[in-house]
């Protein structure tokens, strides 16, 4: 089942959103590591936002059942710029 909707811009706001997802699911760390080919240790960490990058992110949305995607994003505003 896959599954859309969310977008983060904070990587541990967004580990934390799939570690929530996991509980939910009734998934162990152990059962995403078996998974996802790597050890629970790795999964602990991914859970409390360590070790994170674009790949492992990837892999966790994916073993939970996220369809994951990627949007191209730079931006050349000025570093003094605000948000409105």
């Amino acid at each position: 089942m896959e599954r859309e909707g969310f977008i983060a811009a904070d990587p541990r706001g967004l580990m934390q959103f799939l570690k929530e997802r996991r509980i939910r699911q009734g998934f162990t760390q152990w059962d995403v590591a078996e998974a996802v080919g790597t050890q629970q240790s790795a999964i602990h960490d991914w859970d409390r936002g360590a070790g994170i990058t674009l790949e492992n992110t990837m892999i966790y949305a994916s073993a939970l059942g996220f369809r994951v995607a990627l949007i191209p994003f730079s931006y050349e505003g000025d570093a003094e710029d605000e948000l409105a």
